[in-house]
């Protein structure tokens, strides 16, 4: 269900949309589709959340039977606006209603949810997994990456549940996005929880704008149990 919250959230990706449109995949993506799949070939993927479609432009490019999905339109039709100029036909392009994912059950091979679970609260985040382990494959593949407490976010704003802030106008262009932050022992046990074994955890640390600001990230590869 798409709350009136989530709306303000378009809202605001539409408008501050040159802060929102990043150019370049993550290399960090680009380092674990290449580790895992030589091609994508016969690969089904789910790129959730699929924001401005930097992401979506490997996937298609390494070959895969792709689903672009996200709540946002505006995202969608800017992803399908890059991937148009690819000319590249096996793409299908879905919006959801927030935490569902619209797929047949078992279909799919990996799903990419990249800088988009930390924004979502405790109820909407079993939601997804739920959706996630529904959607892939035995044995399907999940990347996904979480805001740390070390992060310099953590704390900027108003805390709503524990460690989840609507964050405040100290933070630019994020003021009145929700940011959940963990440890590594929450992410172990939401993992356990949901049926998925972790097979890599990382943590990615940088320090920006003149070393004033430092984005740490766990970065989890797992497999669906």
């Amino acid at each position: 269900m798409i709350t009136e919250e989530n709306k303000r959230e378009m809202e605001l990706w539409k408008k501050d949309r040159k802060n929102f449109d990043l150019q370049w995949p993550d290399e960090n993506v680009v380092r674990y589709l290449n580790k895992n799949f030589k091609t994508g070939d016969n690969k089904v993927i789910v790129d959730f959340a699929c924001g401005s479609g930097r992401n979506t432009i490997v996937m298609a490019k390494m070959g895969f039977d792709i689903y672009a999905v996200d709540y946002n339109m505006d995202c969608l039709l800017l992803t399908k606006e890059k991937i148009d100029k690819l000319q590249y036909s096996k793409i299908q392009y879905i919006q959801n209603e927030r935490t569902d994912i619209p797929l047949s059950p078992e279909s799919s091979d990996c799903l990419v949810a990249w800088g988009a679970l930390f924004y979502v609260n405790g109820k909407e985040r079993t939601e997804l997994f739920k959706e996630i382990y529904r959607v892939l494959k035995p044995g399907g593949l999940f990347l996904a990456d979480y805001r740390t407490k070390e992060d310099s976010h953590y704390g900027r704003g108003r805390e709503i549940e524990k460690d989840l802030f609507v964050l405040n106008d100290s933070v630019g262009n994020l003021k009145g996005i929700n940011y959940w932050f963990c440890g590594e022992s929450e992410i172990r046990e939401l993992y356990a929880n949901n049926n998925f074994e972790i097979l890599n955890i990382e943590k990615r640390e940088m320090y920006v704008d003149n070393m004033a600001v430092k984005n740490s990230h766990w970065q989890i590869w797992a497999r669906k149990l």
